[in-house]
């Protein structure tokens, strides 16, 4: 998969846009359920939003889960390479459309 992830400034770790490559391999997926679950990782060039921090590249390994399509949770590491210091992180949202694959 690709695309662009948005972090809001932090002034802790280090935020921004990241344009970013993701594999995932599903642990499970079945067309009769309304869920399914992938472990995978994304790498990407962090382009920085606070001065705390500089550009950087960072990888995220995750869990992902999703459900109907629509809500989802993501729990993985950030690491960021530049400052070789990671960042557990929770994510919670709607969208994803991962399970519509089935469609």
């Amino acid at each position: 998969m690709w695309g662009i992830d948005y972090t809001t400034k932090n002034k802790y770790a280090p935020s921004g846009i990241m344009p970013q490559a993701t594999y995932g391999y599903r642990l499970w997926d079945d067309k009769r359920s309304e869920f399914f679950v992938m472990v995978g990782s994304s790498a990407g060039y962090n382009f920085q939003l606070s001065r705390d921090f500089s550009n950087q590249i960072k990888v995220s390994p995750f869990v992902y889960a999703e459900y109907i399509g629509v809500i989802n949770v993501k729990i993985g590491y950030d690491y960021a390479t530049k400052i070789n210091k990671g960042f557990p992180f929770i994510s919670v949202g709607l969208g994803g459309f991962h399970a519509f694959r089935n469609l």
